[in-house]
C-alpha cells in the first residue's frame, strides 16, 4: 500500500531534523522515505521552499527559516582572511577568518549574525554561497617544488590558489598568469586550480578590457552550444510567425537611436484623433519569439542578465545573429513585436492602454543628432509627414515631461564621459550630449514601462517590477549636511522629503558652478534601483507602477516582462514559479551592478591613460571631497577625480573643518571647501591602481 505524505506533517518532523542545514539524502533518510516515494517528498519539500516555511540554500540543501535568522548580501574579502557581508539597506557584518566557510571576495553568500562586538558592529558567519562571484583569477606564478601557486592580483582575495604539476601550463616562476579554480576553498584548504594562460605582458594586459571583463566576471565569447542552437534562426520573419498577429507594416513606424547603435529593440508611432487625443504606440522587438525559455540562449542570456556597454565595444545578452539580426528593428524589414497602445488626453494622461502581438516594418532608422536638428528647424527631410510625425511626438514628450515632473520625478543633470577610442587609445573625452530626441524617447519608453507593469500587476500575483525605494534618513542627513555649507536652498526641518524636495535642491543649484557636483551628492544619498517581485513603487521616477519593457535586446528583465504579458494575453498558464522569478530578480539586480562597476573600470582607467599623455598640463578642477588629509578635485571634463594629500599643501598648515568640508589655513587662513575652483598639475598617476595625486598649479 502506498504512503501518503502530508506537506504538514513533512514539516512538523523538519523541525527537529533542520537544527542544521541538511541535504536532501539527508533528509529523505531522517524521514525513513523508501525509494518509490522519494520524488513525491522531494516536490513537498520544494512547495514548503515556495511557501517560505524552509530555505533552499542551494542545490538540494535546505534550512528551517525560522532558524537560520540569515541575512544576503555580497562579501568584501580582505588579504588577511577575514571579510565583510555588504548588505542593502542595512549594517555590514563582520566575518572572522574563522567563520568564513570557503567563500571567495565577491560571493553573493548567506551569513548568520552570531554577536555584536564590542565596537557595536554585527559580527556572524558564512552559512552558504548563493553563487561564486568568478573562478578565473589573476596573478602572480610561484613554485615550489612539486607544486605552485597563484599570488591573486586583488588584494580582496585571500586564498593562493594551489596549482598541480601537470596543471602548470608552461607556466614560469614569475609569470603573470590567469588560473581557472577547480575547486573552492574549505575551511582547511586553499582553492586548487589550473593555468589556462601566460600573460606576456602584464603591464597592457592590465589596461586592457580583457582584464576588466575577468576582473569582473563577465564571459565574452557565446558557449558553443549557444552558437550552434542560434545558428537554427531564421535570417527573415517566416510567415508562419504572422499567425495572431496584427500588421502595422504600413504605418509610420520609425526608430531613434544613437549613431553607433547596431541593435534597434523599439520604434515609435504616433496618430492624432478627432477628439484632440492621442495614441501612442511603442513597438518592442518580439524577442520572447526567438529566445525560448529554457534553451542555452536563454540559459546564458539569463546568467548574463544585460549586455555590457563599454567605449566602442559592447559585449551583448544575446548572440550578434539575434541582437543585430533577426531581433534588431531595421529599416524595411518585417519584424515581430510586442506593442503597447496607449490612448493620451490632452492634459498628458493615459487614459487607457492595450498590448498586441504586431509586426512592422521601420520606415526610417534616425539618429538622436538628425531628430534634433530636424526638431529645430537645421536640417531638412523630404518625407513632410515624417517631419510633422517628429513634431507631434516631440509636443507629445514635453506633456508627458511635464506631467511626470508635477508628480515628484527627479531629474539628474549628470553628464557622462563619451569616450572614443582608436586601436584601444583614447582618441577625445566628450560630454555624452542629452537633447530634445534623447528625451523624447525616453519620455515614451517610461510611460510604455508603467503600462507593463500596471498590466502585470491586474493580472497575474507575482511579476517583476522595476524598483526604487525611498533614501535612508541616514543618507539624507548625510547629504543635507553637505550642501548646507552653499546657503542656495531654504531648508526647514519639517521639510517632507519626497521627490519635489529634491527637484527644489537641484533647481536651486541650477547654472552655478556647484551643479554638477550637487546632482552627484544628490544621486548618491539615493537608493540603487533594482528589481524585485514585490512592487514598493520607484521613488525617483515618482511612479507608483514601473518595471522594464522596453529592451529585451539587451536586459533580461525585459524579455522576463514580455513573456509574462504574452502568457496572460494568450491565458497560457505561466511558465515561471514564485520563487524562481524571486531569485532572477536578485541575480539580475546584481549583474547590473557588475556592468555600472565594470564600465566605471574601464573609463577611469582610459581616461588616467589618456592623462598620462597630458602630465605637464595644467588643469582646471573643482573640489568635490574634503577629507583630513587632503582634498579631492574633479578634473573640469576628464569626469575624474584626483587627490591634493596635505602633504602636497606647503604654504601653511591645515585645520581640517568637518562641519563645514572645508580646511583652513593656520597661519594664512586660506581655506579650501567644497565647490570651490581650483588649478592643478599632475604629481603622480599610478595606472595600475587607478590613482592620481594633484598638486597645486
Amino acid at each position: 500500500m502506498k504512503r501518503t505524505y502530508h506537506p504538514q506533517k513533512i514539516f512538523d518532523q523538519l523541525k527537529n531534523i533542520l537544527k542544521h542545514p541538511a541535504s536532501t539524502p539527508t533528509i529523505l533518510s531522517a524521514l525513513d522515505v523508501p525509494k518509490k516515494d522519494k520524488s513525491s517528498v522531494k516536490k513537498i519539500l520544494k512547495t514548503l521552499a515556495n511557501q517560505g516555511r524552509i530555505i533552499k540554500l542551494r542545490k538540494g540543501v535546505y534550512g528551517l527559516t525560522e532558524n537560520m535568522e540569515q541575512i544576503e548580501g555580497t562579501l568584501q574579502g580582505n588579504e588577511r582572511g577575514f571579510g565583510f557581508v555588504l548588505v542593502k539597506g542595512g549594517e555590514d557584518v563582520f566575518i572572522p577568518k574563522s567563520r568564513m566557510n570557503g567563500a571567495m571576495h565577491g560571493d553573493n553568500v548567506l551569513c548568520r549574525v552570531d554577536e555584536i562586538d564590542r565596537e557595536g558592529r554585527r559580527e556572524g558567519t558564512i552559512i552558504d554561497i548563493v553563487t561564486r562571484n568568478k573562478t578565473n583569477i589573476l596573478g602572480a606564478f610561484q613554485f615550489n617544488g612539486e607544486f605552485g601557486f597563484v599570488v591573486p592580483y586583488e588584494k580582496s582575495y585571500a586564498y593562493d590558489i594551489f596549482i598541480k604539476k601537470k596543471d602548470f601550463n608552461g607556466a614560469k616562476p614569475g609569470d603573470f598568469v590567469e588560473a581557472e579554480i577547480i575547486t573552492f576553498p574549505s575551511k582547511d584548504f586553499n582553492p586548487r586550480g589550473r593555468v589556462i594562460k601566460v600573460i606576456k605582458n602584464p603591464e597592457a594586459y592590465l589596461s586592457s578590457l580583457d582584464f576588466v571583463l575577468n576582473k569582473h566576471g563577465i564571459q565574452k565569447e557565446f558557449p558553443g552550444s549557444v552558437i550552434k542552437e542560434v545558428k537554427g534562426c531564421p535570417d527573415t520573419v517566416e510567415e508562419s510567425a504572422l499567425k495572431g498577429r496584427i500588421s502595422l507594416e504600413n504605418k509610420i513606424i520609425f526608430t531613434i537611436d544613437g549613431e553607433d547603435a547596431k541593435d534597434f529593440d523599439d520604434a515609435v508611432s504616433i496618430e492624432e484623433m478627432n477628439d484632440g487625443r492621442i495614441e501612442l504606440g511603442v513597438h518592442i522587438a518580439d524577442v520572447s519569439h526567438y529566445v525560448i525559455k529554457g534553451s542555452q540562449t536563454d540559459i546564458e542570456a539569463s546568467k548574463r542578465g544585460n549586455s555590457f556597454y563599454f567605449p566602442d565595444t559592447v559585449i551583448p545578452m544575446l548572440p550578434f545573429n539575434l541582437s543585430n539580426g533577426i531581433c534588431s528593428l531595421k529599416p524595411d524589414e518585417r519584424r515581430l513585436t510586442l506593442s503597447c497602445f496607449m490612448t493620451i488626453n490632452q492634459e498628458g494622461e493615459i487614459e487607457k492602454y492595450h498590448f498586441k502581438k504586431t509586426s512592422i516594418k521601420s520606415c526610417k532608422r534616425f539618429t538622436y543628432t538628425e531628430v534634433f536638428a530636424l526638431l529645430q528647424g537645421e536640417k531638412k527631410e523630404p518625407d513632410d509627414k515624417l517631419v510633422k510625425t517628429l513634431t507631434a511626438m516631440n509636443k507629445l514628450a514635453y506633456k508627458l515631461r511635464e506631467k511626470r515632473f508635477e508628480a515628484g520625478s527627479i531629474d539628474f543633470d549628470i553628464p557622462e564621459p563619451k569616450i572614443t577610442l582608436k586601436k584601444e587609445k583614447v582618441v577625445s573625452i566628450k560630454a555624452s550630449e542629452r537633447n530634445d530626441a534623447h528625451q523624447l524617447i525616453e519620455d515614451f519608453m517610461l510611460v510604455a514601462n508603467i503600462c507593463a507593469a500596471k498590466y502585470l500587476e491586474e493580472k497575474i500575483d507575482c511579476s517583476v517590477f522595476r524598483i526604487h525605494e525611498e533614501p535612508a534618513p541616514e543618507k539624507i542627513k548625510g547629504m543635507l549636511d553637505i550642501i548646507k555649507v552653499f546657503n542656495l536652498v531654504p531648508f526647514h526641518e519639517k521639510t517632507e522629503i519626497n521627490g519635489k524636495f529634491f527637484q527644489q535642491i537641484l533647481e536651486a543649484f541650477k547654472g552655478h558652478d556647484e551643479e554638477a557636483m550637487v546632482n552627484k551628492i544628490v544621486l548618491r544619498s539615493m537608493q540603487k534601483a533594482e528589481y524585485s517581485t514585490k512592487n514598493i513603487g520607484h521613488f525617483g521616477l515618482g511612479f507608483t507602477d514601473y518595471t522594464h519593457f522596453t529592451s529585451p535586446i539587451r536586459r533580461y528583465a525585459d524579455l522576463i516582462v514580455h513573456r509574462l504579458i504574452k502568457e496572460t494575453m494568450d491565458k497560457e498558464g505561466l511558465k515561471y514559479q514564485d520563487s524562481e522569478l524571486v531569485d532572477i530578480t536578485a541575480h539580475i539586480s546584481n549583474q547590473e551592478r557588475t556592468a555600472i562597476s565594470a564600465d566605471r573600470d574601464f573609463n577611469e582607467m582610459k581616461i588616467i591613460e589618456y592623462l598620462d599623455q597630458h602630465q605637464l598640463e595644467i588643469f582646471e578642477g573643482i573640489i568635490s571631497g574634503i577629507t583630513s588629509y587632503g582634498f579631492y578635485v574633479e578634473l573640469t571634463g576628464y569626469f575624474i577625480d584626483g587627490l591634493v594629500r596635505m602633504t602636497a599643501l606647503h604654504d601653511d598648515f591645515y585645520n581640517h573643518d568637518k562641519e563645514r568640508y572645508r580646511l583652513i589655513g593656520e597661519r594664512t587662513a586660506r581655506v579650501f571647501k567644497m565647490g570651490a575652483k581650483v588649478r592643478v598639475k599632475i604629481a603622480k598617476l599610478d595606472k595600475l591602481k587607478q590613482e592620481i595625486d594633484l598638486e597645486l598649479a
